[in-house]
């Protein structure tokens, strides 16, 4: 079997992250673990490396600056201990997952050649089907929907329809699923593949580096699937919410990120990516009138 190793990726959640690692070191697939500590600034990183072991690695990046470039540095020293290592698996702390979920992605990218990047069916804490499991690259147009006020309602109460996203119900009919773009809490990925296209783009720090490393992928003429049979449990974006609680924070990198997004795979020129951040700028004072509307009622 192709070797792999799991880079685990975590800041501020060394709870998440021990009980995965206790729970990967018992699968005998896995070649190396891999735990990037994102400069956490509290004391995660030194739990952490008390479960050191043989195979066990707990690195740290010297700085927080976003998730692509956290996998990345994870990647690069995957290859630093393990030179022909065939597969990498990114994954969040907070998932939970079998021995035969990741089985299944490496037989069947060993199986095919032309699939870069595959990823197990997610469910959420409630054992439900994920609406967001997966999703179509998104056009400039659909981005612009979820920034005006209006649309923006709409796209939040109803993912399953509504613009990018697959009809779960659809989707599970299938044993795998081609999809356009892998949601990125546990996503496997041919490491020969990941080097031809240079890995995550690192101008994102948070949200659509799923999207950039996905039409990386397609502009070489790569396959990304969903496997249904072993699904794993995404138990929520506990890193995340622990860092960004404030909206307005939240919002800045999601409307950063899809900048990038636009220039670099839509080829939006600046014109268009000005007008995408003033339109969601005016949804966010929209949406803080809205609430102190809300609050002068009550």
């Amino acid at each position: 079997m192709s070797k792999c190793a799991i880079i685990i990726l975590m800041y501020r959640d060394s709870e998440s992250t021990i009980n995965l690692v206790k729970a990967v070191s018992q699968f005998n697939i896995l070649d190396e673990i891999i735990v990037v500590d994102n400069c956490s600034p509290d004391d995660s990183y030194e739990k952490l490396k008390e479960y050191e072991a043989d195979h066990i690695h707990v690195i740290q990046t010297t700085g927080n600056n976003g998730i692509a470039k956290g996998n990345n540095f994870g990647a690069t020293y995957a290859k630093k201990i393990c030179t022909d290592i065939d597969y990498f698996l990114f994954s969040n702390p907070d998932v939970i997952v079998t021995k035969e979920s990741i089985t299944d992605m490496i037989e069947f990218l060993d199986c095919h050649k032309n699939v870069a990047a595959v990823c197990p069916m997610e469910l959420t804490k409630e054992k439900d089907y994920a609406r967001d499991f997966a999703w179509k690259r998104p056009t400039y147009g659909q981005l612009m929907l979820t920034v005006m006020p209006i649309t923006r309602r709409l796209y939040y109460r109803n993912k399953k329809e509504f613009l990018w996203f697959y009809d779960v119900e659809e989707a599970v009919q299938h044993d795998a699923f081609e999809a356009e773009v892998l949601i990125s809490c546990f996503i496997m990925t041919k490491r020969s593949v990941f080097d031809e296209v240079g890995g995550f783009n690192e101008k994102t720090y948070l949200y659509h580096e799923e999207d950039l490393y996905a039409h990386k992928l397609y502009k070489n003429g790569k396959k990304l699937f969903v496997l249904m049979k072993h699904p794993i449990v995404h138990l929520g974006c506990s890193s995340m919410n622990k860092e960004y609680d404030d909206y307005e924070k939240i919002n800045k990198l999601i409307v950063d990120s899809g900048g990038v997004y636009m220039s670099e795979c839509l080829e939006i020129p600046p014109l268009g990516i000005w007008i995408y951040k003033m339109l969601y700028k005016i949804s966010l004072i929209e949406k803080s009138i809205f609430h102190k509307f809300q609050k002068q009622r009550k």
